[in-house]
């Protein structure tokens, strides 16, 4: 940092106190002694005269808090040093020369907006990804889309420079969530180790209404008999690998008088069943009772007496958050 290199170099004498407290001063000495002072205090706290200039000549944390970007920007050693730099658009911020930055400077860059946010070297320095993981590259940008990228999913990003390098110390993932009423598959998000899951297998289908005589001569309506619903979840938790792939089945709902299929998500992580015919729901959470009608994962509705006809029922739902 340009702590380091203060000391290293000379520093101006500051003038002493008697000849500042002397009887006897000249107006020539006092500017003098004033300009030896103004030279002693430029050399400890930076020419410019600003806080963040001192700041990042003592090498302290700046404490004014955050910046508001909105437009491609070079960053500066002194403006930007220790700060939050909050980005209301899609952008470029240009790191300063790792070497000029030195050890120890830092800044931490958020994305506030819908657009993503590129980070790009300057000079000879790399930007190195945390874990090793995409190191080396001219830049990198955030949100990615890319599932193997360190900043996939991600909003804030932490730079540090060692003189040399720059390195992504820390990234922020962004709260997700992600509703599946198709089969597909769901990417974790580097940083995400848990995800909580809900979700639904499909409904059995109703069966049919009858009619006919009993063993006594007597003719009986009896109604369709509402199909079972699907097994159902509630923020079930899951552990999960960033950047791994898990894929999502969803349950078809079971045509009249047929049972529902299962949904899962990541095969074996999480098997919700699917409800049989004759009103069997498939397991569910305790707190989270079977149901019938238009809901996710609901059996079919049952024929009207006579000769009515089961309904089929809902398929099944997921839902992943994190």
């Amino acid at each position: 940092m340009a702590l380091i290199n203060l000391w290293s170099q000379s520093m101006p004498a500051l003038p002493t106190i008697s000849a500042l407290t002397g009887a006897a001063t000249t107006e020539g000495q006092a500017k003098q002694w004033f300009g030896e002072l103004r030279n002693y205090l430029a050399g400890l706290l930076g020419v410019e005269g600003t806080p963040a200039a001192a700041r990042a000549a003592l090498g302290l944390v700046n404490t004014l808090g955050t910046t508001v970007l909105s437009a491609n920007t070079t960053l500066s050693i002194t403006e930007h040093f220790a700060r939050v730099l909050r980005c209301t658009a899609g952008l470029t911020l240009t790191l300063p020369l790792a070497a000029t930055a030195g050890d120890g400077w830092w800044c931490e860059v958020q994305m506030s907006g819908t657009a993503a946010v590129t980070l790009a070297r300057s000079g000879g320095a790399l930007i190195t990804a945390a874990g090793g993981v995409q190191g080396g590259q001219a830049s990198l940008s955030f949100p990615s889309t890319n599932p193997a990228s360190p900043l996939w999913a991600c909003r804030t990003v932490r730079l540090q420079c060692d003189g040399t390098n720059w390195h992504i110390l820390a990234t922020e993932v962004s709260r997700g969530f992600q509703r599946y009423t198709a089969s597909g598959s769901w990417i974790c998000p580097q940083g995400v180790l848990a995800v909580l899951v809900s979700g639904a297998g499909g409904g059995a289908g109703g069966t049919d209404g009858s009619a006919g005589f009993d063993g006594s001569g007597n003719y009986q309506a009896i109604p369709g008999v509402v199909g079972g619903s699907g097994g159902r979840a509630h923020q079930r938790l899951v552990n999960v690998t960033p950047g791994a792939t898990y894929s999502v089945l969803i349950g078809s709902g079971g045509a009249r008088a047929a049972n529902g299929s299962p949904t899962s998500f990541g095969g074996a992580l999480l098997g919700l069943p699917g409800g049989s015919v004759g009103g069997s729901p498939g397991a569910s959470d305790a707190f989270y009772p079977a149901m019938a009608g238009a809901s996710s994962g609901a059996g079919g509705a049952g024929g009207a007496a006579g000769s009515g006809l089961g309904s089929a029922g809902s398929p099944g739902f997921l839902e992943v958050s994190w």
